[in-house]
């Protein structure tokens, strides 16, 4: 199976490099037929690097990843806050980070009564 270079057409991030996955950046056109949504090659995401904590899949295509990819294998997408409202956890400037200093950021984590920063991520446990 060929492997993609970054940029190139894809299907699934299993088209692309260890290093990438597949990204549908923009929809111009709505498509109906399942699996038929193409990407790109794009970069994961690097430590340090802003992410969404929660990654949406193309809507009928779900080894394509919406508008970026996920984090780095070893890093966790996390906030350097974590505020958490009932089933709600709402992650403040989320940035890929190592395992390990996901782990020391949930411990040091306590309710914010200050207003969030301009980048909050909104998780619902629910998904």
């Amino acid at each position: 199976e060929a492997v993609h270079s970054l940029g190139e057409s894809c299907i699934s991030s299993s088209d692309c490099a260890d290093t990438e996955c597949c990204v549908e950046v923009e929809r111009r056109v709505r498509r109906f037929i399942f699996g038929s949504s193409k990407g790109t090659c794009q970069a994961r995401r690097y430590q340090g690097q802003a992410c969404h904590v929660f990654l949406v899949h193309a809507f009928g295509n779900p080894n394509l990843y919406m508008n970026y990819c996920p984090c780095e294998e070893g890093l966790f997408c996390h906030g350097d806050t974590v505020d958490v409202h009932g089933s709600q956890h709402v992650h403040h400037n989320p940035k890929c980070i190592p395992a390990a200093e996901v782990s020391t950021a949930q411990a040091q984590n306590t309710p914010s009564s200050t207003l969030p920063p301009s980048n909050p991520e909104v998780i619902s446990a629910g998904f």
